[in-house]
């Protein structure tokens, strides 16, 4: 099952998404053309009476903008149409004003995403397999819900191949994949309840604190070893695959 958030296969098989509620936004997707103007990194706009807006470049040299509102406020947001949104992202993020008239004509241009955190208490059964967001789903911070859905096939290879060599995709021949990622993905979920707290927590306190406390800990070594976690995951994955692959790839069927 690698089916996605809502995975039709997990609710066949009966089993819990495991929905948690721990993030306090919801984040309304857009995209404006980039124009040249390309951030090289993560920008995040914030506008007094607004909810910050997250900026990045994306493909097609464009900008992908996620604009965090309340958790379930969707509804109070659409109700005042799509004038009064437009007005309010064009005070959150001026630079992009323009654009945002010209761009943004309906709500068909603007995407709702539902933010929380979730993991199935079981990813395996008897010939089953959840991976991905199908067995656990991520905060949008970080952008990791494609990184671990990766490493989840990468780890997930040799254990699926050892199972059918030995035609057994027992729950218990399957559960090696489940015993090795579970802390994997814990520790991935804990990285992004802190990445949130951080970037979008709101108050007098936390905004005047926020760019000092940023400045000390990207030069500390624990933001090393968090950036190294989320930009390569569990590396012994890597080295153990090139094992088997190497020891195996000369086989033929």
């Amino acid at each position: 099952g690698a089916d996605g958030r809502y995975s039709k296969v997990r609710q066949l098989a009966g089993i819990d998404a495991g929905r948690s509620d721990v993030f306090h936004q919801d984040v309304m997707w857009f995209k404006l053309p980039a124009h040249g103007d390309v951030p090289r990194s993560v920008r995040v706009f914030r506008e007094r009476g607004n909810s910050p807006v997250m900026a990045y470049a994306t493909v097609l040299d464009s900008i992908q903008f996620g604009w965090t509102l309340p958790h379930g406020g969707y509804r109070d947001i659409a109700s005042a149409g799509i004038g009064q949104i437009k007005a309010r992202l064009k005070a959150a993020i001026p630079p992009y004003a323009e654009l945002i008239e010209q761009e943004i004509t309906s709500m068909r241009d603007l995407t709702l995403l539902d933010v929380f955190s979730a993991c199935a208490p079981e990813w395996v059964r008897d010939g089953l397999v959840l991976i991905g967001d199908s067995a656990h789903t991520h905060s949008p911070i970080g952008a990791q819900g494609i990184n671990v859905a990766i490493q989840d096939a990468v780890a997930l290879h040799p254990v699926l191949v050892g199972a059918l060599r030995a035609n057994d995709t027992s729950a218990t021949a399957l559960r090696r994949f489940e015993v090795a990622r579970r802390p994997d993905i814990d520790r991935i979920r804990k990285i992004q309840v802190m990445q949130s707290k951080a970037m979008l927590s709101s108050g007098r306190v936390v905004t005047a604190v926020r760019p000092v406390a940023a400045k000390v800990i990207v030069r500390s070594p624990v933001f090393r070893a968090v950036q190294n976690t989320l930009a390569f995951g569990n590396k012994a994955i890597t080295i153990a695959t090139e094992l088997f692959t190497a020891a195996h790839g000369s086989e033929r069927r």
